[in-house]
């Protein structure tokens, strides 16, 4: 499926069900390699060399209202749902970049590594919070089989190292305008402390 780019949709399907298929830190973790991570270079766009929809399809399943599951498959990308009750929210989305971000640095980190990350699984859940209505917390799970012990603290720093993990992290400020509006008009009447108008 195409979108309207010209580029390779997410196929959502609903299939009937789902197979769910010491921690000392590694020293010799990559310097260079880490540095482009916190730089917001490590996220699958170097040189298309990690890029998920290339060398890496993943499939997303809502496992619930507020869970999900990414795991690698042969194919396109995918969105599945348990059931066609299960509708695909705003919320899912977001989760689905954060599952996305850190599935994508991990894997890089394991090519580099020389680590088989195929049976390689993100889960994020999330709960909700009032005053405003809000998500107001992310619990990130990765399921690595193959992984030796000895790198699974290792693998969860490099997992902390995504840029959706650290834009959560340090929220970034949200403007809101009519489109008619030009963002130097928008930062005008901010600064002045009136609210935007469009022309």
């Amino acid at each position: 499926m195409a979108d309207s780019n010209g580029g390779k949709s997410p196929q959502t399907h609903r299939p009937h069900e789902l197979s769910i298929g010491s921690t000392s830190p590694n020293q010799s973790l990559n310097r260079l390699v880490l540095n482009r991570f916190l730089a917001g270079r490590g996220h699958c766009d170097v040189d298309n060399r990690f890029d998920l929809d290339c060398d890496r399809p993943v499939k997303i399943t809502l496992l619930s209202d507020n869970s999900i599951r990414l795991e690698p498959i042969p194919g396109p990308m995918t969105i599945e749902a348990l059931s066609a009750d299960q509708s695909y929210s705003p919320f899912h989305m977001v989760a689905g970049g954060l599952a996305s971000c850190t599935f994508s640095v991990m894997y890089a980190w394991a090519e580099y590594a020389k680590l088989d990350a195929d049976d390689l699984t993100i889960d994020v859940t999330w709960t909700f919070a009032d005053d405003p209505h809000r998500v107001d917390h992310y619990d990130v799970r990765f399921k690595w089989p193959s992984l030796p012990e000895k790198r699974m603290e290792a693998a969860r720093r490099v997992a902390e190292l995504c840029t959706i993990h650290a834009t959560l992290r340090h929220p970034p400020t949200i403007e809101i305008a009519s489109a008619a509006a030009s963002p130097l008009e928008t930062s005008d009447a901010q600064a002045d402390g009136a609210e935007p108008v469009a022309r």
